[in-house]
Order: C-alpha cells, then sequence, then structure tokens
C-alpha cells in the first residue's frame, strides 16, 4: 500500500519536468532556426518553465501542509 512518503516521492519526481524543459531550452542552439525562431522558442520555454515551477511549488505547498495537520 502507498503512502505520504511515496507520494511525496512522486511529486518530486513529477518536478523534474522543469529540468526537463531546461534541458530542451539549453539545447535549442543546435537546432537549425533562425535567430527569430530561436529566441521566439527560448521564450516559449522559458514561460512553460515558469509556470511549471510555481504549479508545483503550490501542489508541494499543499502537500506539507496537508502532512502538517495530520491529513496524510
Amino acid at each position: 500500500m502507498r503512502n505520504r512518503f511515496d507520494l511525496e516521492q512522486d511529486i518530486m519526481s513529477a518536478w523534474n519536468t522543469v529540468q526537463d524543459i531546461d534541458l530542451i531550452y539549453h539545447n535549442t542552439d543546435k537546432l537549425k532556426l533562425s535567430a527569430k525562431d530561436c529566441d521566439n522558442l527560448q521564450n516559449q520555454l522559458l514561460g512553460l518553465k515558469h509556470i511549471a515551477e510555481l504549479r508545483f511549488e503550490r501542489l508541494f505547498s499543499t502537500f506539507e501542509d496537508c502532512v502538517h495537520k495530520g491529513e496524510l
């Protein structure tokens, strides 16, 4: 049976999405894109990375609140 520690590990594992976006961002220079297209793609990836970070921070904060309240 899974428990709150499994949930915490799953949250931390999902957080790797942010690192995945960062990895793609840092490899866009290797693509055969115009400077304008590359800049556009990088801006979109930075925005996506920021949104993902905010969502995971909110998720983990909710998890911590639930743990402190004894709900998990």
